[in-house]
């Protein structure tokens, strides 16, 4: 899967007893794993779609809305193109490009979105949390 560890925090690194002196933390849409420095792995992947917070289904479904949007303005902005004999007359032609750009520009705006609301509340999250 690519991009698996959107979210990664180190813990520990300070001398002690332990065996284990640093661990990492890190976790993305679909997972969240901790890898101590034994390399061991133990990773958690969410059963089920709504058991998650609230904040990770808006970037899921935000994600999904801009891939969706970026095919459908693929597909039409092939239509559109003068060089290809789909999609009709000129005129037609001309909107389905416009429509097929209008879509590139909404998806654009998803992911920017996206990048915008996962960052701020995994931000707000470290905070929360004392790592920071």
């Amino acid at each position: 899967m690519a991009m698996e560890g959107w979210k990664i925090t180190s813990i520990g690194g300070m001398g002690g007893s332990s065996i284990i002196k640093v661990a990492w933390y890190w976790s993305s849409l679909w997972r969240s794993c901790f890898t101590d420095s034994t390399a061991v792995s133990n990773c958690y992947d969410y059963p089920v779609l709504w058991s998650v917070e609230g904040y990770i289904q808006v970037v899921r479904g935000l994600l999904m809305a801009a891939l969706s949007l970026g095919m459908l303005g693929f597909v039409l902005s092939l239509m559109g193109m003068e060089c290809t004999f789909l999609g009709g007359k000129d005129r037609s032609k001309y909107k389905k490009i416009f429509t097929g750009g209008w879509c590139h520009i909404i998806s654009g705006k998803c992911l920017v979105l996206i990048r915008g609301q996962y960052t701020i509340q995994s931000f707000i999250i470290i905070i929360q949390s004392g790592l920071c």
